[in-house]
């Protein structure tokens, strides 16, 4: 099986996707679709895509197959027509289902310059192409996001330059159950949910104070318009970002689905402090639902100075109804049996957080890996649904983080399991879950 997604980055032209048309005789079609930008819309009467055609018989191991030369034409109201062409890249199959990405950078001689990639995603030697695997994971990749599926159905999807905010982060998250397991606000508004922290975006990592700027708050977090007080303004003007640069893998198989991004935190003037490789696994047993978090910071830029802040780490914002303050059933448990409020601040190997969520009891624990950064972690876990892993920020004074200098060239680590589950964390099983994962 081969499945092609290709993606046209170009803010005045708009962006392009393409979707399996039809398999029909051996061959598998790709259509292209155009999406403009409203400056495009204006200027281009109309954008003609061929469809893509090739076979979809697997070829022996290392043979080339060339795609065939696609022939591009755009008409403009005030200029000729004008035909475009370039060659597609060569093709390798591989054994074993095996994963591989190319990426191709034709110029296309157009009045409006862009550069259009096209991107291979999934390599296989089944005998038919299928987008959403009903046996395994699949990876659904548009211009802003990458949704992940298990046997057809959405596990997560990844957001990445979402311009609301100032970082990437997962939402919506679902559980074993197909229910979701985050809060929805603030990017949809739903009756019954708790609208505070606003820059508290379904599952990420944030940090108040990398070389001095602010990954965790966003703009919307102090801006009050006329009413923003000064020491909003002061925390605003340190509000710095997360960039994501590139994939340096999208792959799904039977078994697992893996995103590895590549990120640069960037200050206010655009300064950049620190980058890092972020490997997302998302994978199924025993019933859970895992996503393996694992984030290198690498002090690409000189020495790097991670800050003693309370509001620093992995996280991810409960549904309301699981929250303890709802008082619905909510509870918080830690491996060393501290319970809601008591675990805030304690350090342990793991964290769970389980309560109601569409009448059912589900659950989330966080595991913190051994060879992780400060080992056990601190829990910034809170009663009204932040659950936050910080190994920065010195919650706990008998127990002090303090500040961390990254030296140059250096790494951190920082390694996690979130685990989504049914019932409680003494139902789910979470303590041998964290045996299995520390024996891996």
């Amino acid at each position: 099986m081969l499945v092609i997604l290709a993606i046209a980055k170009s803010s005045t032209l708009g962006s392009f996707c393409s979707t399996v048309d039809s398999i029909d005789n051996g061959e598998l079609r790709i259509a292209i679709e155009w999406r403009p930008s409203p400056l495009a819309a204006q200027k281009l009467v109309r954008m003609s895509f061929p469809l893509i055609t090739f076979p979809t018989t697997s070829a022996p191991s290392e043979s080339k197959i060339r795609v065939p030369d696609i022939t591009r034409s755009v008409m403009v109201p005030s200029i000729a027509t004008r035909k475009l062409e370039f060659d597609a890249p060569l093709v390798s199959f591989f054994r074993n289902s095996q994963f591989t990405m190319h990426e191709t950078l034709p110029a296309m001689f157009c009045p409006v310059q862009f550069r259009f990639f096209v991107v291979l995603l999934t390599l296989s030697i089944a005998g038919q192409v299928s987008l959403a695997d009903e046996t395994g994971f699949s990876i659904k990749q548009n211009e802003n996001t990458v949704t992940v599926l298990v046997k057809g159905k959405p596990f997560a999807e990844y957001v990445l330059d979402d311009p609301a905010t100032n970082k990437s982060y997962l939402w919506p998250v679902y559980g074993p159950t197909g229910d979701a397991m985050t809060r929805a606000f603030p990017m949809k508004e739903i009756d019954g949910e708790v609208k505070d922290h606003y820059h508290h975006r379904g599952l990420w990592f944030g940090h108040e104070d990398i070389g001095g700027y602010d990954s965790w708050a966003e703009n919307a977090s102090f801006d009050k318009g006329e009413k923003t007080s000064d020491a909003n303004k002061t925390r605003i003007a340190k509000l710095g970002k997360q960039v994501h640069r590139k994939f340096k893998d999208v792959s799904a198989t039977a078994d697992k689905a893996t995103l590895v991004s590549e990120l640069d935190y960037l200050a206010a003037d655009g300064k950049k402090s620190v980058s890092e490789i972020q490997t997302l696994i998302f994978h199924v047993h025993d019933g859970l639902r895992l996503i393996d978090f694992n984030q290198d910071f690498i002090a690409s830029e000189g020495d790097v100075t991670f800050g003693d802040k309370k509001d620093a780490g992995l996280c991810i914002r409960v549904p309301t109804t699981m929250a303890v303050d709802s008082k619905q059933g909510g509870r918080i448990l830690n491996s060393e049996g501290k319970t809601d409020a008591d675990a805030w601040g304690q350090r342990a190997k793991w964290c769970d957080y389980s309560g109601p969520v569409a009448n059912k009891t589900l659950g989330v624990a966080i595991l913190n890996h051994p060879t992780s950064f400060r080992y056990p972690t601190s829990w910034h876990v809170r009663t009204y649904g932040l659950f936050t892993a910080n190994p920065f920020g010195t919650l706990d004074p008998k127990s002090p983080n303090g500040p961390y200098t990254l030296r140059a060239g250096e790494t951190l680590k920082l390694r996690h399991r979130f685990v989504f589950h049914k019932g409680d964390a003494a139902s789910a099983k979470i303590e041998e879950a964290y045996k299995k994962y520390v024996s891996n």
